[in-house]
């Protein structure tokens, strides 16, 4: 079982959002979504991407209570969209654990905070 369509709707995104995002049709999402087609490798790395997930997350196989709350996957996804730095430091992470891309986060912030003073 995949969670694709879960998570897309978590974050907001319709089929067609996700289809740009993926540089696919509307149509190989709704398949992704309902199981007729199987992403590759690099589709679902850049699904995890996009989710703040692991690939194993979206592939149902891993514990889900270790998943981040949606809200907060949007709030750090603005957050890192807004700043150049930070989406250097997600590009780094790349599909890493949600905690290495919070603590990134979170020692950007204390860095730019004392640089300020």
């Amino acid at each position: 079982m995949n969670r694709i369509k879960e998570l897309r709707r978590a974050q907001g995104l319709l089929q067609s959002e996700l289809a740009a995002m993926l540089h696919v049709a509307q149509g190989t999402v709704s398949g992704y979504e309902t199981g007729k087609y199987e992403p590759d490798g690099a589709t679902l790395a850049r699904m995890a991407e996009i989710f703040g997930v692991s690939v194993g997350n979206i592939l149902g196989v891993e514990d889900m209570s270790q998943a981040p709350e949606p809200d907060e996957v949007m709030i750090l996804r603005e957050k890192i969209r807004r700043d150049p730095e930070r989406r250097m430091l997600l590009d780094l992470a790349g599909n890493g654990p949600i905690e290495d891309v919070r603590q990134a986060v979170a020692v950007l912030d204390a860095i730019k905070k004392t640089s300020r003073r």
